[in-house]
């Protein structure tokens, strides 16, 4: 049985965003304070759709990350980690 949802859609804003921060998955991990797997932040990265729960703890994990590395960060959105 086919879906009618893609599973892969391509390379994210998130895996760009964290090369432009030289943000690792474990930094986000290590940040988020949940449960998240390095598994999930390379999935969510590369583009493999996960849930919006597992989006809402990337974000999180991204955000804190962020404030620790640069003070001029700022918090972003969903809409701006993921394009699904």
């Amino acid at each position: 049985m086919k879906s009618d949802l893609e599973v892969e859609l391509g390379e994210q804003p998130l895996h760009e965003l964290m090369q432009d921060y030289k943000m690792s998955n474990h930094a986000i991990v290590a940040a988020c304070g949940e449960q998240l797997s390095h598994k999930v932040v390379n999935k969510a990265r590369s583009g493999r759709r996960v849930s919006r729960h597992l989006q809402r703890k990337v974000l999180k994990g991204f955000n804190l990350a962020g404030y620790d590395l640069d003070d001029a960060f700022y918090e972003r959105k969903i809409e701006e980690l993921f394009n699904y």
